[in-house]
């Protein structure tokens, strides 16, 4: 199934048809179609916007999340590296107290 645009475009530029020589428009409303076509324009950006706008900021908030998870993800490698330099600074001092 597919977007029936083609369809809805004609039906609208029909609306705006003055006079009729059987099946064809011979004069049309042209204040009526540009209208119309700006109607239509606005309306397909207007909802682009109200779609990605969500979106947008749902990238950011993920964004904002992860980098403050990396952040505390080095802050506890920090945490952990200065921990094991202390642990090795407490092994060589007790080494040292052995020795003498």
């Amino acid at each position: 199934m597919s977007i029936p645009s083609s369809n809805v475009f004609g039906q609208f530029i029909d609306n705006a048809c003055f006079i009729w020589d059987g099946q064809v428009c011979n004069l049309y409303n042209r204040d009526s179609i540009r209208y119309l076509m700006s109607g239509i324009d606005v309306g397909v950006n207007v909802l682009s916007i109200m779609t990605n706008l969500p979106m947008l900021i749902i990238l950011w908030l993920e964004l904002k999340k992860t980098k403050r998870d990396n952040e505390n993800d080095n802050e506890s490698k920090d945490k952990e590296k200065k921990a094991k330099e202390d642990i090795k600074d407490n092994s060589n001092s007790q080494a040292e107290i052995y020795t003498y």
